[in-house]
């Protein structure tokens, strides 16, 4: 064993995530940590009693990480909803959604002569088919 190496203790367990928790991050102050979760939720606990006070779920899929701003008045969460969001975290109240542009986004593909595979391939990348198109 390494000097000065001590085997790790459980202090406490918190529990309410219904899916794999991704990512966990502390306050600067330890007061409070934060929990981002595959359930889509953010948690908000008190460190002291281990409480869950607040949840956010503003996303709509997987949350992959979390992270407080340097003076604790932000917090900011990515996810597989491809968007970035950020928090008050005086209110826990949502500030901003910062989406990702996606590699077609704003293309009309409405009437294109297109396959089905090559219009299942563009969809995803952000081409919209109107609801005149025949395919």
């Amino acid at each position: 064993m390494p000097l000065g190496y001590r085997e790790p203790v459980e202090i406490k367990t918190l529990q309410g995530h219904s899916n794999s928790v991704t990512s966990v991050a502390f306050s600067s102050d330890s007061k409070t940590l934060v929990s981002g979760s595959l359930d889509r939720q953010i948690r908000i606990w008190n460190v002291d009693n281990a409480e869950c006070h607040e949840i956010l779920d503003e996303h709509t899929d997987g949350v992959w990480r979390v992270a407080f701003n340097l003076d604790n008045t932000l917090l900011a969460s990515s996810s597989d909803d491809e968007t970035i969001k950020t928090w008050d975290t005086t209110t826990w109240e949502l500030l901003n959604t910062f989406e990702s542009d996606k590699l077609c986004a704003r293309m009309n593909i409405t009437g294109v002569a297109l396959t089905n595979a090559q219009r299942d391939t563009l969809a995803p990348l952000g081409a919209t088919i109107g609801k005149d198109d025949n395919a």
